[in-house]
């Protein structure tokens, strides 16, 4: 995970979650928080959907690896 792990955390809250930038900054300004530019907003975005690429990528191959090598044994 990057060294900005809230700011991934926030990313990931944002896409599956909140619902984008402004329901985010509602949700600061309920709890009398600082908002967060939405250009911020996006860029922690963007850096979560890419780390949760690369998860679902790697998860991916080894499920594949998984799936051929039980396969290849049941011959």
């Amino acid at each position: 995970m990057p060294c900005f792990e809230v700011n991934t955390k926030l990313g990931i809250a944002i896409i599956y979650r909140m619902g984008g930038a402004v329901k985010v900054n509602n949700f600061l300004s309920a709890l009398d928080m600082k908002e967060v530019h939405p250009e911020n907003l996006k860029l922690m975005e963007n850096r979560a959907v890419e780390f949760i690429e690369a998860v679902a990528k790697e998860f991916a191959k080894d499920s594949g690896q998984e799936k051929l090598a039980s396969e290849t044994s049941s011959l």
